[in-house]
C-alpha cells in the first residue's frame, strides 16, 4: 500500500504522472485543497478571472498540443461559468479533465430529498447532472477510496478514440482526506475495437475499386483527421494516391494554402475552388467531418449531387443525424481507416491528373483575395487586412480567431503556410473564445500566437487581458473595430431591415476606447487605419516583443463574399442555393468546372 497524505496531492500527482504539465484554474473556496495541492506540487498554473476563459485556454492547450488539459474550477457559479468551455471541447472533440470543488460530502442535495429542497450546503450545485449532457465522463465523488477508480476513467474517456471533456466534482472534505492507493491499481482504457473490424476490408476494396474508375475524386479532411493524431499520414497517402483536398473550415490547418493538393475549403462561407470541387466531383471520400450544416447547406439534397460518397465516422456520428445523403458509411475509428488506406496502391490515371490541374487553376483564378471587395475612405476591408496578415506571418504560428465575421472572413481568405496552427470555436461559435484560446496556445510556446477577434467578441473576456499582462505573453491581439456585431447586423438588416437591436452604438451596444483600456491593463497599444495596414504596419507589430493590442480599424457595414445565399421559392418558402452558385455570381462564360472559356 502507497498513501498519499491528500487526495488532492494524488490527484495532482496521478495527473503529472500522465504528462500533464500545466493547470488553468480560477482559485475558489471550495476547490481550496485542490488548488494548495497544484501549489504544492510545482506544476505550473495559469490563474484566470473568469472561469470560462480558463477552461477555453485549457481546451486550446489540449488541442494545441495533443495532451489532455486540465481546469480546476470551484462550484456553484464556477461551475456554470465553466460549462460554456465544456460545450465547445465537447462539440470540437478536444480532451480536457474538468476538476471542480463541492460543499462537504453531509451537505449535498440527493436524491432521496423532496423537490423543495434546492440547496443544502454553501454555494452547492449538482454539477455532474448539469454537465452530463455535455461530457463524455461526468461524475460525483462521494468517498475517498472510489477516487483512484473515477480519475482514471474521466482521464481514459476524456483522451478515448472520440475524446471530449470530463469532469470530477470532489466534496471539500474529500479533497482533504488522506488516502490510501493498491499499489495494482490500473488505468482504464476505453474500447474501441467493436467498431474498427467488420466489414473494413470490404469497404475499402469497394472505395479502391470506385476510385480506379473516378475521374474526378475528392478526399474531404475534417477537423477529427487532426483529433486521431493522422494529419501527417494522411498528407503522405494523399501525394501518393494523388486525390485533391478540400478541408472544413475546422480544419483550415491540416495542410498549407500553397500545397500542391489542396484545393480549398466548402461550405456556405467556403470559397469557391473548394465548392465548385465538391459539387463537380464524381466520388468523395469524407475523413473526421461531421458534414454540419454550414458544411453541406441548408439544401443536403443540393450536396455534391455528382458524387459516390464514402463517409468515416465513429459512433454513428454523421449517419445518425439522418441526412438525405446517401453514403457508404463506415463506423470506424480514423487511425485504422488511415492505416489501411496506406495500403492501398492506385493507378494514376491521366483524366485525374487533368482534373487536380484544373482545381488549381480555379484555387487561382477565384482566391478569395480577387473577389470585388470594397474599399472606402480610411477604414479597412476586413478581407484585405487579412490578406495582409496572411503575407505578413513568416509560418510556424498559432493563429485563433473568434465568432461572427472574423470566423466568416478569417476562414474563407486566410492562407495558411507551413506548420501554422488555426484554431476556432467550431460547433459552438463562442464568442470571446479567441483571447481565452490565445493565452492556452501561447503557454510554453516560442512562437508568436495571434489572436483576431472583433470589438464585440473582445468584449466576451476581455478581463483576461490582465492575465495576458502578468504572463507577459507573447500574443498579438487584433481586435476588428467594426462598431459592434457587423455579422448580426447583416442579418439583422437582410430579414429584417433597419432599424437595429442590440447590435451598435446607436442600437444600445457600446464599445470601449481600446486605447485607455490597454493601459489600464498596461498593455502595448497599436491602431491601424487602411495607409498604415497599405504601408506593412502589421509586419512592424508582429516583431514587437510581448503583449500587444492592435486595433483594426474595418468598415462598419462590411459584405461577406462570396457565399451563398437565400431565396424564396414560388411558394414564399425560404431556400437555400447549391454550394457552387455563389455570390456574386461570376461574370463571363464558363465552361469544365467553372473555367473561364477563352
Amino acid at each position: 500500500m502507497k498513501s498519499y497524505p491528500r487526495v488532492s496531492d494524488y490527484i495532482i500527482s496521478y495527473l503529472q504522472t500522465l504528462g500533464v504539465e500545466h493547470f488553468f484554474l480560477v482559485v475558489g473556496g471550495n476547490a481550496m485543497y485542490l488548488n494548495d495541492a497544484v501549489l504544492k506540487s510545482g506544476i505550473c498554473y495559469t490563474a484566470f478571472h473568469h472561469e470560462q476563459a480558463a477552461v477555453m485556454a485549457a481546451e486550446a492547450y489540449a488541442r494545441l498540443n495533443h495532451r489532455l488539459g486540465c481546469a480546476i474550477v470551484t462550484s456553484g457559479p464556477g461551475a456554470t461559468n465553466a460549462l460554456t468551455g465544456i460545450a465547445g471541447s465537447f462539440f470540437d472533440s478536444s480532451p480536457i479533465l474538468v476538476l471542480s470543488g463541492q460543499p462537504k460530502s453531509t451537505e449535498l442535495w440527493d436524491d432521496e430529498m423532496p423537490s423543495g429542497v434546492r440547496q443544502i450546503g454553501t454555494f452547492e450545485l449538482n454539477f455532474a447532472q448539469l454537465a452530463s449532457s455535455l461530457c463524455i465522463y461526468a461524475a460525483k465523488v462521494t468517498k475517498a477510496s472510489s477516487v483512484p477508480h473515477q480519475l482514471s476513467a474521466a482521464v481514459a474517456a476524456a483522451t478515448g478514440a472520440r475524446p471530449g471533456p470530463a469532469l470530477l466534482e470532489i466534496p471539500i472534505d474529500i479533497q482533504g482526506e488522506e488516502i490510501a492507493i493498491p499499489s495494482d491499481s490500473s488505468s482504464h482504457k476505453i474500447n474501441f475495437d467493436g467498431l474498427i473490424n467488420e466489414g473494413l476490408d470490404i469497404y475499402l476494396t469497394e472505395f479502391k475499386l470506385d476510385l480506379e474508375k473516378a475521374q474526378r475524386p475528392l478526399i474531404v479532411v475534417g477537423h477529427g483527421v487532426r483529433v486521431s493524431n493522422n494529419v501527417e499520414k494522411l498528407k503522405r497517402i494523399v501525394s501518393s494516391i494523388k486525390i485533391p483536398v478540400v478541408t472544413t473550415q475546422l480544419a483550415k490547418d491540416f495542410m498549407p494554402y500553397d500545397h500542391s493538393y489542396f484545393v480549398g475549403h466548402f461550405g456556405i462561407r467556403g470559397d469557391r475552388a473548394g465548392n465548385i470541387a465538391i459539387q463537380s466531383a464524381d466520388l468523395i471520400l469524407f475523413l473526421g467531418t461531421s458534414l454540419h450544416q454550414q458544411n453541406i447547406g441548408y439544401e443536403p439534397a443540393l450536396f455534391a449531387p455528382q458524387a459516390k460518397k464514402y463517409v468515416v465516422e465513429l459512433e454513428g456520428s454523421i449517419s445518425g443525424k439522418k441526412l438525405p445523403l446517401i453514403a457508404n458509411y463506415m463506423d470506424c475509428d480514423l487511425s485504422t481507416f488511415v492505416s489501411k488506406l496506406g495500403l492501398i496502391d492506385i493507378m494514376h490515371e491521366p483524366i485525374k491528373s487533368k482534373w487536380l490541374r484544373n482545381l488549381m487553376v480555379l484555387k487561382k483564378e477565384l482566391a478569395v483575395v480577387n473577389e470585388p471587395h470594397k474599399t472606402e475612405g480610411d477604414r479597412i476591408n476586413l478581407y484585405h487586412f487579412v490578406e495582409a496578415l496572411s503575407n505578413a506571418l513568416q509560418g510556424d504560428e498559432s493563429i485563433v480567431t473568434d465568432a461572427g465575421l472574423c470566423f466568416y472572413v478569417m476562414g474563407q481568405a486566410f492562407r495558411l503556410k507551413k506548420n501554422q496552427r488555426y484554431v476556432v470555436s467550431g460547433g459552438l461559435g463562442s464568442m470571446g473564445y479567441a483571447l481565452a484560446a490565445g493565452i492556452g496556445l501561447s503557454i510554453d510556446s516560442n512562437v508568436v500566437t495571434v489572436v483576431v477577434t472583433g470589438d464585440g467578441s473582445m468584449q466576451m473576456n476581455v478581463q483576461e487581458l490582465a492575465t495576458i499582462a502578468t504572463l507577459n505573453a507573447n500574443l498579438k491581439m487584433f481586435v476588428v473595430n467594426n462598431e459592434g456585431y457587423a455579422s448580426l447586423r447583416n442579418t439583422q438588416r437582410s430579414f429584417f431591415g433597419l432599424p437595429f437591436i442590440g447590435a451598435s452604438s446607436d442600437s444600445g451596444l457600446s464599445m470601449p476606447n481600446w486605447n485607455t483600456l490597454a493601459s489600464a491593463y498596461g498593455i502595448r497599444f497599436i491602431q491601424i487605419n487602411r495607409k498604415e495596414l497599405e504601408e506593412g504596419k502589421i509586419t512592424e507589430v508582429l516583431q514587437l516583443a510581448g503583449p500587444v493590442l492592435i486595433e483594426v480599424l474595418c468598415q462598419i457595414d462590411q459584405e461577406v463574399m462570396p457565399g451563398v445565399g437565400n431565396y424564396r421559392d414560388e411558394e414564399g418558402l425560404l431556400r437555400s442555393r447549391a454550394l457552387n452558385e455563389m455570390s456574386p455570381p461570376l461574370d463571363g462564360e464558363r465552361g469544365e468546372y467553372g473555367l473561364i472559356i477563352n
